[in-house]
């Protein structure tokens, strides 16, 4: 399965499992690494490519309405107050941001 696929599948899932919550709401159109906007869907893709490693583990409802547990980038918390209830996991090597900013912004490469 395609990398993009797996991040909107993601994406679907916690949906699928809070949106009847009153405190749901909808992922924000776009998340800011380092100098650059993108979207949850950009993001997620750029993470599994490199693979979940380090993700913590979110609990999500799948199509077929059980309940499990995935390693998103992506998490809901409807405890968090409003516009803060999602939060991004980059993978244990931080490779999103080392992409984004050696590669997508062109700065200098990082030194692991």
């Amino acid at each position: 399965m395609k990398k993009k696929d797996n991040a909107e599948r993601f994406i679907k899932w916690i949906r699928n499992l809070w949106k009847d919550d009153p405190k749901w709401e909808e992922p924000p159109e776009k998340w800011k690494i380092s100098l650059s906007d993108f979207t949850l869907i950009e993001l997620g893709t750029i993470v599994l490519y490199n693979g979940a490693q380090g993700i913590p583990p979110c609990p999500s409802k799948d199509d077929y309405g059980v309940i499990k547990n995935i390693r998103s980038p992506w998490q809901f918390d409807p405890s968090k107050p409003s516009g803060q209830r999602w939060k991004f996991y980059d993978n244990i090597n931080k490779y999103t941001e080392k992409v984004i900013k050696d590669e997508w912004e062109h700065e200098q490469p990082t030194v692991e």
